[in-house]
C-alpha cells in the first residue's frame, strides 16, 4: 500500500510540476528566443491579416503574433486561453504574400483551432518533470548508503523515462499532420501547402538550430560530420529518428499524408505499445490502492477488477478507436488497413508495462515474476484482442452509411471497445496473479472456476449483439448506396465501398452444426468410456466443459480464416453460439441418462465454458492474420470445415482432459 501511495503521490507530483511549467513556459520561450512584438509599420497590417485567417476558422480569440529575429519555423505557444503565434521576421515582412503567408500561419491556426497547443506543451513539461523525479530514489539511496533495490530500479526508470520520450514525440508528430489537413480543406489551400511543405525542415538527425545552446550546436555539427563518412548508418539512423525520435514529421511523410489523408488515421506499433505500456504499468498501482482500501482477505479479484474497469477504457478509447477509425477512413479511401502493427504493439506494451512497473522491483525475481510462463500468454491475448477489435470496426465500417452522424458512430466504438478492453485487461491482470500462486496448474484451474466474471459475460453478449446489429444494418442497406456526409468530403467518391456481403445463414448454420459436432462427440465418449465413477464426476464434467469452449473456439477461427478481415466479427457470433449449442446437448443427454434438467443447472454448466472459449477466442485469433490479407471470401465452405474441425479438437479435448483438468482442481481457488 505504502509503494502504491508513494507512486501515486509522484504521479500527483508530475502533474502539478508540469502545469506550473506549462504556464510559465511562455515567458522561457520568449527569453530564450528573443521573441518581441512586431515593429510599428509592421504589426497593423500583420495583426490584421492573422485576424482574417483566424475569422475564416472560427476562432474567435484571435491570438497575439510575435516575431523571432533569428528563428527559421513559426510556431504556436501559449497557455491556455492566451495563445500567440511566432513567426520569423523574413515570414513576417512577407505577410501580404498570400501564398507564402497564409499557409504557414493557418497550418498554426489549426493547432489553435484543434486545441492541441497548450496540450503539446504539458507534454513537454512532463519530460522536463520525470527525469528529475525519477533519479531521486536513485540519489537518495545512493546518499544514504542503502544501494539494495538500485540495480531492480534503475532500469525499470530508465525504460520509463524512454518510452514517455517516445509518447511525447509521437504526439508532437500527429499533431503535425492533424494541422496540416486542416489547413488544406480546399483545392487551393491544397496546392498551397503541398507547395509549402518541401521547404519544411529536414529530418536530418542533429540538425544545429539557432535556438540551441552554442554547445549543443557544435556538438551536433561534430556528429553530422561523423555520420557524414558512414552513409549506409546514416540512413539507418535517419529512419529511425524520423520514425520513432523526431518532434516533426519529414516533408516526405507530411507530403504523403496530404496526398492521402486517411494515412493521418493509421494507427501504429508506437501507438498500441504506448496505450497498452501506461496502462499495464498502472494496473498493480490501482490493484493495490483498492485492496487495501477494501481491507479485507479475498479481495485481490474485486481489486482487479476495480482496476481493469478504471484502465480499461483508456485502452478502448485510445487504440480500440483507433482501429475502428482507421477500418472507416481507409474503407473509404477504398483502401485495407493493417491490423498488425497496434496488434505487436499492445502485446509489447502489456508485458513491459507489467515488467516494469516500480510495485514489481525488489520482488526478487529478475523480471518481478517468477513463473515466465504469464509473457507468452499476456503477448498472444493483447495481440488477439488488437485484431478482433480491429475485425468488429471493418463490419461497423460497413454499416457507416446507416449511421446518421459521427456521434453514432464514436460513441458505439468507445463504448464496446471500452468494455471489451477491461474484459481483456482483466483476464490478463487475473492470469499474472494467478501464475504466480500456482503456475500453470493453478491457471488450468482458474479458467474454468473463476474465469465467467460478469465482466467477461457482458464483453462475450456484447460482442454477440454488435455483430448482429451489423449484419442486421448490412443486409438492410443498399449495395450502392451514398458515403455518409458526417465522413467524407467532396472530393471522395459519393459511393461508399461495399465490402461485400457475409452470408449470415451460413455463419449460424456453422455456429449450430459445430456445437452439435461437439455434442456428437461427447456423447460418443459417454457410450464408449462408460458412466463417471464418483471420483471422475467433477473432472469429467469438466473436460466437457472444455469441449464446449474449444469447440467455439475453433469455430471462431475458421470463420476468421474462410472470411477475411471480418472473419473474426462473424466469428464473435459464431463461437459462442457453438458453445452454447453444445452445452445444451449436453444437458439434454445428461437429462436422458437421469441427471437433472432446469434452467438454473444450465446456466451453472454454461457460464464456465463462455468465458473460456472467450480466452481461447483471444488467444487463437492471431491465427486469423493469415487470411486478412485477401479479399476472398469463402464462406460456403465454413459449414463442412467447422464441423470437421470441431469433431477433431472435440476429440483431441477429451482425450487430454487429464492434462486440461488437473486432479487437484476440485479445490476452489481463491485470490
Amino acid at each position: 500500500m505504502r509503494r502504491a501511495l508513494f507512486a501515486l503521490a509522484g504521479a500527483a507530483t508530475v502533474g502539478i510540476c508540469a502545469l506550473a511549467i506549462l504556464y510559465l513556459n511562455p515567458i522561457r520561450i520568449r527569453r530564450r528566443r528573443k521573441l518581441g512584438p512586431p515593429k510599428p509599420e509592421l504589426r497593423v497590417g500583420l495583426d490584421k491579416r492573422v485576424e482574417t485567417l483566424a475569422a475564416e476558422e472560427g476562432i474567435r480569440r484571435v491570438p497575439t503574433v510575435s516575431m523571432s529575429p533569428e528563428g527559421t519555423d513559426a510556431f504556436s505557444y501559449g497557455a491556455p486561453g492566451k495563445y500567440a503565434i511566432a513567426l520569423p521576421r523574413k515570414l513576417a515582412v512577407s505577410w501580404q504574400k498570400s501564398s507564402l503567408f497564409d499557409p504557414v500561419v493557418r497550418h498554426e491556426i489549426a493547432h489553435i483551432w484543434h486545441r492541441d497547443v497548450a496540450f503539446t506543451w504539458l507534454a513537454i513539461s512532463v519530460q522536463y518533470v520525470l527525469v528529475p523525479l525519477l533519479a531521486l530514489p536513485l540519489a537518495v539511496g545512493l546518499i544514504g548508503g542503502d544501494r539494495s533495490l538500485l540495480g531492480d530500479y534503475v532500469w525499470r526508470a530508465a525504460l520509463l523515462a524512454f518510452v514517455t520520450g517516445l509518447v511525447i514525440r509521437a504526439l508532437l508528430r500527429a499533431r503535425e499532420h492533424d494541422a496540416d489537413l486542416r489547413a488544406a480543406r480546399t483545392p487551393e489551400r491544397l496546392d498551397a501547402m503541398e507547395f509549402l511543405v518541401p521547404t519544411l525542415r529536414s529530418g536530418a538527425i542533429f540538425r544545429p538550430s539557432s535556438k540551441h545552446s552554442k554547445l549543443r550546436q557544435r556538438m551536433a555539427a561534430m556528429v553530422d560530420r561523423l555520420l557524414s563518412t558512414h552513409p549506409r548508418l546514416r540512413q539507418r539512423l535517419v529512419f529511425l529518428n524520423d520514425r520513432f525520435l523526431s518532434k516533426h514529421p519529414t516533408p516526405d511523410q507530411r507530403s504523403h499524408v496530404l496526398a492521402a489523408p486517411e494515412q493521418a488515421a493509421r494507427i501504429s506499433f508506437i501507438d498500441g505499445l504506448v496505450a497498452a505500456f501506461f496502462v499495464s504499468l498502472t494496473v498493480p498501482l490501482v490493484t493495490q490502492v483498492a485492496s487495501a482500501l477494501l481491507a479485507g482477505p479475498g479481495h485481490s479479484d474485486l481489486s482487479v477488477l476495480i482496476a481493469s474497469l478504471l484502465l480499461g477504457p483508456l485502452l478502448g478509447a485510445s487504440v480500440g478507436l483507433g482501429l475502428w477509425r482507421q477500418a472507416l477512413v481507409s474503407r473509404a479511401a477504398g483502401r485495407s488497413a493493417n491490423p498488425m502493427p497496434v496488434a505487436i504493439g499492445i502485446a509489447a506494451g502489456l508485458v513491459l508495462g507489467q515488467t516494469v512497473s516500480v510495485s514489481q522491483s525488489g520482488s526478487g525475481a529478475p523480471l518481478g515474476f517468477s513463473h515466465p510462463v504469464w509473457f507468452p500468454i499476456a503477448a498472444v491475448l493483447g495481440f488477439g484482442s488488437a485484431i478482433l477489435s480491429a475485425s468488429l470496426g471493418e463490419i461497423w465500417a460497413d454499416v457507416a452509411p446507416s449511421l446518421r452522424s459521427a456521434r453514432t458512430s464514436w460513441l458505439t466504438a468507445i463504448v464496446v471497445n471500452s468494455i471489451f478492453f477491461s474484459a481483456v485487461l482483466w483476464v490478463v491482470t487475473s492470469l499474472q496473479l494467478v501464475t504466480e500462486i500456482g503456475g500453470l496448474n493453478a491457471v488450468l484451474v482458474w479458467l474454468l472456476q473463476s474465469l465467467s466474471s460478469w465482466l467477461l459475460l457482458t464483453s462475450v453478449g456484447m460482442l454477440v449483439a454488435v455483430a448482429v446489429a451489423a449484419f442486421i444494418l448490412h443486409g438492410r442497406q443498399p449495395r450502392k448506396t451514398a458515403s455518409p456526409g458526417w465522413l467524407v468530403s467532396n472530393r471522395v467518391p459519393t459511393t461508399w465501398p461495399d465490402g461485400g456481403r457475409i452470408n449470415v445463414s451460413l455463419i449460424i448454420i456453422s455456429g449450430v452444426a459445430a456445437g452439435l459436432a461437439g455434442t456428437a462427440v461427447l456423447i460418443s465418449f459417454r457410450l464408449i468410456v462408460g458412466p463417471a465413477t464418483q471420483s471422475e464426476i467433477v473432472q469429467r464434467a469438466q473436460g466437457y466443459m472444455w469441449l464446449a469452449a474449444a469447440t467455439g473456439a475453433v469455430t471462431a477461427l475458421m470463420a476468421g480464416l474462410l472470411e477475411s478481415r471480418r472473419g473474426l466479427a462473424a466469428g464473435a457470433l459464431a463461437g459462442p453460439l457453438a458453445t452454447v449449442v453444445a452445452i445444451t446437448g449436453y444437458v439434454l443427454f445428461n437429462s436422458v441418462l437421469g441427471g437433472d434438467l432446469s434452467w438454473n443447472f444450465f446456466v451453472i454448466l454454461a457460464r464456465p465454458p463462455l468465458a473460456l472459449e472467450f480466452a481461447l477466442f483471444l488467444f487463437v485469433a492471431p491465427m486469423a492474420l493469415f487470411a486478412w490479407p485477401t479479399a476472398r471470401c469463402r464462406t460456403r465452405l465454413l459449414p463442412l470445415t467447422t464441423v470437421a474441425f470441431a469433431v477433431i479438437v472435440a476429440a483431441a479435448t477429451l482425450v487430454g482432459r487429464n492434462v486440461l483438468v488437473p486432479s487437484d482442481s476440485a479445490f476452489t481457488l481463491l485470490l
